[in-house]
């Protein structure tokens, strides 16, 4: 049990239960729904890619972390289960991964619209570094906390853990906020009217979220120091549930493209490019494939693969910054052919789509 010589149990009252109960109600009910959409957004994952796709496994430990944390403190609330180090420990251990998840999902978003792939991979690496070493002091003080090792553990956790929601929901808020920067950089300066509705949803659900985080911060305030502990699965699955509608949208928003003589799906954009001589042609081609909802972000990883658009100059007049951000979202792939390889180009281009499960194959001439 390791538990301190002196360990008393802190008393568990109705109201006590009567403000879990709601608290695990709605993480339940909302919980079913989160998870529901995660299984139908990942599982239109090409089935190749998506035990590959970073942002697969990121979803689901987000969803089996949230259960697990909500699980292990109801039962402790209801006695069914003992205080002791496993219990701590375990609670401990989904709230490591629930944390850190979370943060990778967001910037899994900003890798999607953020051309600058070193960027985004500082971005990631220090936002996951701040994070382990909050993890890892909240290991050698949470635990022996709640373990009741010795009073100081108690009195430095009762500071401690407030700074270190405060830090996470700064973190949080920080990176919605450079996402909606992002976007209305290099995508609404450059005209392209469509994300408007994504930052203005954007800004909406930041508050919602920084709103859950203070909820987190203000229910560790009541008498018992352990309810709190049921609130917190419920504002994470808020926060994941937030993050897959956002990923419904930028896939919604990348796939709505303005072609001239458009159909009820893209055509393959070719431009041409020559040299003075006229003695070499270089021909780039982009295929669109949309494979529904959010196989999009999850072909793409973390944001940074999926597509290499970097030369693409796409046939409606879009920016480079959009078609690319349509092929990562897309899971769009970058043919060059020379002057005799248009036929075999075509072909690549047909059997992707085919693959992808694309609305059909398009044609390149």
């Amino acid at each position: 049990m390791l538990l301190g010589k002196n360990f008393t149990p802190i008393p568990i009252s109705e109201t006590d239960i009567e403000i879990s109960l709601i608290a695990w109600g709605f993480t339940l009910g909302f919980g079913f729904l989160t998870a529901w959409k995660a299984w139908k957004q990942t599982m239109r994952m090409n089935r190749t890619q998506r035990y590959r796709s970073a942002y697969f496994w990121l979803v689901w430990a987000e969803v089996l972390s949230n259960a697990g944390y909500g699980c292990g403190s109801w039962l402790y609330l209801k006695h069914h289960v003992q205080p002791g180090f496993f219990l701590f420990f375990s609670i401990y251990i989904f709230w490591a991964i629930q944390v850190q998840a979370q943060l990778q999902i967001i910037i899994n978003r900003i890798s999607v619209v953020l051309m600058d792939t070193r960027k985004a991979a500082y971005i990631r690496w220090s936002a996951f570094s701040i994070m382990m070493v909050l993890i890892l002091i909240v290991s050698v003080v949470w635990i022996p906390a709640c373990l009741q090792i010795a009073p100081i553990f108690i009195k430095i956790n009762t500071i401690f853990d407030r700074v270190e929601k405060s830090i996470y929901m700064v973190i949080d808020a920080s990176l919605n906020w450079y996402f909606v920067r992002v976007v209305k950089r290099q995508l609404l300066d450059d005209g392209l009217a469509k994300y408007k509705p994504l930052v203005d949803f954007n800004v909406r659900i930041v508050l919602l979220s920084i709103c859950m985080d203070l909820l987190i911060i203000a229910m560790m305030s009541y008498p018992n120091p352990y309810v709190y502990l049921q609130f917190h699965p419920l504002a994470f699955t808020i926060k994941l549930n937030i993050e897959l509608t956002m990923a419904n949208l930028i896939a919604k928003l990348a796939k709505k493209r303005e072609f001239a003589n458009s159909s009820s799906y893209p055509s393959v954009p070719v431009a041409s490019h020559a040299t003075t001589g006229g003695t070499e042609i270089r021909n780039t081609m982009m295929v669109f494939a949309m494979s529904g909802a959010m196989a999009a972000v999850g072909t793409a990883g973390l944001g940074v693969g999926g597509g290499g658009a970097r030369e693409l100059r796409s046939s409606d007049g879009e920016s480079e910054v959009a078609a690319a951000v349509a092929a990562r979202v897309g899971g769009g792939m970058e043919v060059g052919v020379g002057e005799s390889g248009g036929k075999h180009a075509a072909e690549e281009a047909q059997s992707f789509e085919k693959e992808a499960g694309c609305f059909g194959a398009s044609s390149a001439r």
